[in-house]
């Protein structure tokens, strides 16, 4: 496989994952090597998709000048490089480019290097109406925060969570979590919402309409309403309308389904909730 070929298909491979590098609410910096220099063009989209809330990156020959190294089991990311070589021809010199690829690790996969830590954390405070919903959730999936990057795992029925330190705000980190919980109602042992055996782009793309939806719904239970939540949903839904062929009649029935997982997770809290305020 040519390598531009192989750099395509790790970004799609990301792509469907949910992994979407323009919809981070958390906080991150620009990828750079270990001494500070940034990494531009591909190589920038494809460190940023890594799961690292540190964004240094260094080869193994780096990692062991600094007196470190590379954890062993690790697995590196993969880089371009261009290279300008002068050939001569016919009495002519050109310039001609070769694209290399090079294998880097994060500074979070590496020991005993002698760097300084970098934090980009800020104090979380939990919102106590947000956090009541979801320790209300009594068959909620297992939530980790092992991985800097949201998502839930069908497979093994999971959810992970970038820090919450360094989201931009708590809300964000709520609603970013209620997105992932709604995706945890499709499970097979809860609503069987996916279609594991018939996946589409356009499967995904109605699930994560489902998803945010769904979040928005547990956002205004727990009154988490600020423009930038209200601003990333809109965006978010429009997205992937335009990417299923326009068909705004789709936010009907992800807004149905929407409704049966909002009930699944905060069901008997919203119902006690209307009965106080009756």
């Amino acid at each position: 496989m040519r390598p531009n070929e192989i750099v395509t298909n790790r970004i799609l491979e990301e792509m469907d994952k949910g992994i979407i590098p323009w919809k981070k609410p958390w906080q991150t910096m620009n990828p750079t090597n270990a001494d500070g220099r940034p990494y531009s063009g591909i190589n920038r989209i494809l460190l940023s998709l890594a799961p690292y809330a540190d964004h240094r990156y260094l080869t193994y020959k780096k990692a062991l000048s600094l007196g470190g190294n590379v954890r062993k089991g690790e697995h590196g990311q993969m880089v371009v490089f261009w290279k300008f070589d002068r050939v001569e021809k016919d009495e002519e010199t050109k310039i001609v480019p070769f694209m290399r690829l090079y294998t880097v690790f994060n500074v979070e996969q590496c020991e005993g290097l002698d760097l300084q830590p970098v934090g980009i954390e800020r104090p979380f405070s939990a919102i106590e109406s947000a956090q009541a919903i979801m320790e209300g959730w009594h068959g909620m999936p297992r939530l980790q925060h092992k991985e800097q990057a949201a998502f839930y795992s069908p497979l093994l029925d999971y959810i992970n969570m970038p820090k919450p330190e360094t989201f931009n705000s708590d809300e964000s980190y709520y609603a970013t979590l209620f997105h992932e919980m709604i995706h945890g109602t499709g499970h097979e042992s809860r609503l069987h919402r996916f279609e594991t055996n018939q996946y589409s782009h356009e499967a995904y793309g109605k699930e994560e309409l489902v998803a945010e939806i769904g979040s928005a719904f547990l956002c205004a239970m727990a009154g988490i309403e600020i423009p930038e939540i209200i601003e990333n949903h809109a965006g978010y839904l429009q997205s992937w309308i335009r990417a299923i062929k326009g068909n705004h009649n789709l936010v009907i029935t992800a807004s149905s389904k929407a409704q049966a997982a909002f009930e699944m997770i905060a069901g008997k809290a919203a119902e006690a909730e209307q009965a106080a305020a009756a």
